[in-house]
């Protein structure tokens, strides 16, 4: 069933509301094109979940009937085993790319394999001009989450160097691109016993530098491989991703 973050202004008793959000209801009738008695999901951005039946639709607000409310204990959910690899917090390190495309590329196809937060920096070799643009990557994160029926959005944390990144987390991941003679250890990553929190580092397009390098060994990252070949940023995103799924 679909599921959409947005905002229910609840009526008198809270049994029926209204849903306003231009976007849900251009998405509601010229892309979906429900209809009176469909039933939907809607996630209010406080760990509470709504099964709602639509009753009414005009052109600026659907009218809903709220069949079922569940809270979503965030902390059961990613301690239960039932979750399969949702009981892991994946969260992204990885360098900004060059374009502004790759980027919202990545943020697009991390959220549908609900990586929990996004951490872009900077690196020596890094030459991103473009800016921060909060509001459209927000969009992203959160039309990604609704098509793949996520329960909750992921963080996109602000640009930051590459040396601040150690200050976010404790263990790290570290993959290079040149470290090719490294046995993968996603196995272990895998493993019921392992941390929950999985933080991974992704080398840039045009790789760590040799200072770079160091930092993480003084930081006592894990150094991962991931491939024989050397891979694009978004292939290496998808593919270290993949392995621990």
């Amino acid at each position: 069933m679909q599921h959409f973050f947005t905002k229910i202004e609840f009526l008198s008793d809270e049994k029926f509301g209204k849903i306003t959000e231009k976007s849900i209801i251009n998405q509601f009738t010229k892309i979906l094109r429900w209809k009176i008695w469909d039933k939907i999901f809607v996630l209010d951005w406080k760990w509470w979940k709504f099964l709602c039946e639509i009753i009414w639709i005009e052109k600026k607000f659907f009218e809903i009937k709220i069949l079922e409310k569940i809270f979503l204990d965030k902390e059961k959910f990613f301690s239960d085993d039932k979750n399969f690899w949702w009981n892991k917090k994946i969260n992204l390190f990885f360098a900004l790319p060059k374009s502004k495309e790759k980027f919202e590329f990545i943020l697009q196809k991390w959220t549908e394999l609900w990586v929990c937060e996004f951490h872009p920096f900077f690196s020596d070799f890094c030459n991103a001009k473009y800016p921060n643009k909060i509001e459209r990557n927000n969009l992203i994160i959160k039309e990604a989450s609704e098509q793949s029926e996520r329960f909750f959005l992921p963080k996109l944390k602000d640009f930051n160097k590459f040396e601040k990144i150690f200050d976010e987390k404790e263990k790290f991941y570290f993959f290079d691109s040149r470290w090719e003679n490294l046995k993968s250890q996603f196995d272990i990553i895998k493993n019921w016993w392992y941390p929950q929190e999985i933080n991974l580092i992704i080398w840039p397009e045009w790789g760590f530098s040799e200072k770079e390098v160091q930092t993480a060994k003084e930081k006592n990252c894990e150094f991962l491989t991931l491939w024989t070949n050397i891979l694009r940023l978004e292939t290496a995103i998808i593919c270290a991703i993949s392995r621990i799924l």
